[in-house]
Order: structure tokens, then C-alpha cells, then sequence
């Protein structure tokens, strides 16, 4: 687990943003590693790519997790380092952020915005953002 990025969702939470994860794993996969590293409280939807049609970079997993959690794509930020991640996030009308921490982090990948440490992940969506 990156640094910073415990802290980061408990203030997400407490500022009562609705969080979720789609990844590209199983759905159980990414709920075992997200029990594993205690972070699934944090969540309370998952989605994997084995619950969706089309795989990254196509929207559909971001859509559902926007569906599951009753939030308006205009209104949801999906943030990944992957250079799917964020055409995944543009193709469903999300702010697509960008995670320079990421090992997958790719300068030249678009995106609407970047955060270079978890923290900044508050001022852009954050409670108070």
C-alpha cells in the first residue's frame, strides 16, 4: 500500500463521500487484497472487471460503480495510474485523475487533473473541494 493512502480515505469518508473500486482484477480478488490490507470498510462497492461486459479502457465498470453508488458520472472522480484507467474515467464522463504515485503513472496519458501524493486527492475531491 502507497503512503498516505489510509489517511487519505478516512478523510474521505469522514467528509461522507461515497467511495468504490473498480479494477480490472475478479471482484474477489480486489475484495481479498482490499480485506487483506484492511482497506474494504473503506468501500462499500466493488467492482471488478469479471462484473462488467468490456474491459478498461471502456467505461463500463466505472459506469456501474457510479450506478451502485447512486452518483451521477458528472459528479464522480475516478482516479488510477494506468493509462486505462484514465481513458476509462474520460469515456464515462468522470473526472479522470491521475495518481503520479502509481507504478503505472504515464505523463503523456490524459487526464483532467493530477495528484501527486494521496493527499492531494482531498483539494480535488475532497469535502471541502
Amino acid at each position: 500500500m502507497y503512503d498516505g493512502v489510509r489517511e487519505l480515505l478516512g478523510g474521505l469518508v469522514s467528509g461522507r463521500l461515497p467511495l468504490a473500486v473498480f479494477t480490472g482484477a475478479s471482484t474477489a480478488a480486489a475484495t481479498q487484497l482490499l480485506a487483506a490490507t484492511r482497506l474494504l470498510s473503506f468501500f462499500p462497492v466493488v467492482v471488478g472487471g469479471d462484473d462488467v461486459p468490456r474491459p478498461k479502457p471502456e467505461p463500463d465498470g466505472v459506469l456501474r460503480a457510479c450506478d451502485l453508488l447512486d452518483v451521477p458520472p458528472r459528479r464522480a472522480a475516478y482516479v488510477g495510474d494506468s493509462p486505462l484507467d484514465l481513458e476509462a474515467a474520460r469515456r464515462s464522463g468522470v473526472l479522470a485523475v491521475g495518481a503520479a504515485w502509481g507504478h503505472l503513472f504515464d505523463t503523456e496519458a490524459p487526464c483532467d487533473l493530477i495528484a501527486m501524493v494521496p493527499q492531494d486527492l482531498l483539494s480535488i475531491v475532497g469535502p471541502d473541494a
